[in-house]
């Protein structure tokens, strides 16, 4: 949802388009809001695609020692 088009809601593309729009309209108030939104989604973007990385470790781990069941 986040990597969606500017037409998904909740999309990265889509927030960025609205920030542009507040730029254009001279709203500053709605455009550092919208701009600080956008931001945070962008570290999300970053901080969830490190943790699916992490998540595929740990399953390599469980996979290979029987899901735990062989800790060392």
């Amino acid at each position: 949802r986040l990597d969606a088009g500017a037409g998904a809601r909740g999309s990265v593309s889509r927030l960025q388009k609205r920030v542009d729009n507040a730029k254009k309209a001279g709203d500053s108030a709605v455009a550092t809001y919208l701009q600080d939104r956008l931001n945070h989604r962008e570290q999300l973007r970053t901080d969830l695609g490190a943790r699916q990385k992490d998540l595929a470790a740990v399953r390599t781990w469980c996979a290979a020692h029987d899901n735990g069941a062989k800790a060392s």
